[in-house]
């Protein structure tokens, strides 16, 4: 089961389980990227998906893609969790066309694989990256704090 942060970006993001065999013949990619970002930077990278909360369309999930590596990870983001920032990339750079209608309905752990997965997870669910979904949660700070706390019996 994917963290709730893969469940929140995946679906947009993720899909089209026929780039799965290509994911680790392309290289390039993640792989290339620093891994010395600020928390600051690679949070705003993260944070600015693709599409608005609608489709995204190809050149938008590449720019994407191409902002994650120009940005890179924090040091603190290491070994699957590394290695699953670098499939994620890649799986981004290698959408096209045909792909982009199927981001939205396909089941997101059905594009890696079993090793892609877990490194997968491993990124969505690292420190570095729950602090990037947090901060881009919404503000609610000025929700009524005066709700009932007694159940009626």
């Amino acid at each position: 089961m994917f963290h709730p942060a893969t469940r929140r970006v995946a679906p947009g993001l993720a899909g089209a389980a026929l780039l799965v065999a290509s994911l680790t013949a392309c290289g390039g990619g993640g792989d290339s990227a620093p891994e010395d970002a600020s928390q600051e930077e690679f949070c705003q990278a993260f944070n600015a998906r693709p599409g608005d909360g609608g489709e995204p369309s190809v050149d938008e999930v590449h720019d994407y893609a191409d902002k994650l590596e120009e940005v890179g990870t924090p040091e603190s983001v290491t070994g699957d969790a590394r290695s699953g920032y670098e499939v994620f990339v890649d799986f981004l750079s290698s959408i096209d066309d045909g792909d982009i209608e199927d981001l939205q309905s396909d089941d997101p752990e059905s594009s890696f694989s079993g090793e892609e997965e877990k490194q997968v997870e491993a990124f969505f669910s690292s420190d570095a990256l729950t602090e990037c979904v947090s901060a881009d949660l919404p503000d609610t700070s000025d929700l009524p704090t005066d709700l009932p706390t007694d159940l009626p019996s």
